[in-house]
């Protein structure tokens, strides 16, 4: 069996999935693409290891669950929640890029 197309998608698909997106869902990825960009030039080395990379994402994904407990019942700002899922997001993008193989 092969790879999954959406594996590896050529760019016309690419640019087409994006530009049929709502402005939101396009403003979203930008900004999951900006903290990827700011990451990896911040930690050129993601993880030393599949696992240890899983574990950064699952510690980011921490973050955003504290950032929106404290929004919900401590007053907190969504910002924060928002802030924490790129970052989470960026990450997870961060993870698959560096899996063996990819």
């Amino acid at each position: 069996m092969g790879t999954p197309a959406y594996i590896h998608p050529n760019t016309e698909e690419i640019n087409a999935s994006l530009s049929r997106r709502p402005y939101v869902e396009q403003l979203a990825v930008h900004l999951v693409l900006k903290e990827l960009d700011r990451a990896t030039a911040k930690h050129p080395e993601f993880a030393q290891d599949i696992v240890h990379g899983a574990a950064i994402v699952c510690e980011e994904a921490g973050e955003v669950a504290k950032a929106a407990i404290d929004y919900h019942y401590h007053g907190g700002c969504v910002i924060d929640v928002s802030t924490e899922a790129i970052h989470t997001a960026a990450t997870a993008i961060r993870l698959l890029i560096n899996l063996p193989g990819a």
